[in-house]
């Protein structure tokens, strides 16, 4: 039978706990605890697994005097909030002072194995989980950006299309969420009048502005026409047919495609390679 023995509150004698910054969640678990919005939750549970508390049976001020031994801080209501998510804890009993009043509740962290099949995932912690820091679980926002940050270096030639659709999140909230993980490199692609198709002796002409009303007819916003004015100023027009043959003769003239973007991640949200972690290479 197990025994609840309370964290000592008001004592410098705190049991140690040791924080290991890379055992936790795999990083498909954790990315999917973000895409169903639970970051405030599942990083209290993530900082319970670096900590070593998997098997500790606890109440809410043990697992605020723990966090905020290592600066995570977390308030009595915040964690009874997280304690009665069923996916991470469970309840497991009562504990009775001797005082009066109502007992004290006992909770143990959820296998992660669990947390990981809520998730339809076959996998729960490992010691290759994302390298987080404590203060990556200091606040819901730290800890999503990080595992987005994270989850971002996978995706770096992604669309934001695939974006939405992997993350279950809008357009702008995504946009947010680059710019603060990412150097955003717009790319695009440029197909010009003078390149060696279209300057055949026939038809040459004729063959770009073929093109230039195909996308023109797709209506897509992503095209558009560069020009060299009289001032030599490059002027930057609607991709339209009848606007590329008016300056076809007067200027190279340039149709532009905004094509998927390059994501340069911060270093602040990029694990280090194996050789940098103080760890034995494989070989």
């Amino acid at each position: 039978m197990e025994i609840y023995r309370s964290v000592p509150q008001k004592s410098s004698n705190l049991p140690s706990t040791k924080f290991e910054i890379s055992y936790g969640l795999s990083r498909s678990v954790a990315a999917q605890a973000v895409k169903h919005g639970m970051s405030a939750h599942i990083r209290i549970y993530e900082a319970g697994l670096r900590l070593g508390l998997e098997q500790v049976i606890l109440t809410g001020a043990d697992l605020v005097a723990w966090l905020s031994a290592h600066d995570i801080e977390l308030s009595r209501a915040q964690a009874q909030r997280v304690l009665v998510d069923r996916v991470l804890f469970e309840q497991v009993g009562e504990y009775r002072s001797g005082k009066r009043g109502r007992p004290t509740k006992l909770y143990r962290m959820m296998p992660p194995l669990k947390v990981g099949q809520h998730f339809g995932i076959p996998m729960g912690a490992s010691y290759d989980a994302p390298y987080l820091a404590a203060a990556d679980l200091s606040s819901a926002m730290r800890y999503r950006l990080a595992i987005f940050g994270r989850g971002m270096v996978w995706m770096e030639e992604s669309s934001r299309a695939a974006q939405v659709k992997f993350w279950a999140r809008s357009k702008p909230t995504l946009i947010r969420w680059t710019q603060e993980v990412s150097l955003i490199a717009p790319q695009i692609q440029y197909v010009r009048s003078d390149q060696l198709s279209y300057t055949a002796p026939m038809n040459g002409d004729a063959v770009f502005l073929y093109d230039v009303r195909q996308r023109e007819d797709s209506g897509s916003h992503k095209y558009w026409l560069e020009v060299v004015d009289e001032q030599g100023e490059i002027r930057k027009l609607p991709c339209k047919r009848a606007i590329a043959e008016r300056w076809y003769g007067r200027s190279v003239v340039t149709i532009c495609e905004q094509v998927t973007n390059r994501y340069r991640i911060h270093a602040a949200y990029r694990d280090p390679p194996i050789w940098e972690r103080g760890e034995p290479l494989p070989y």
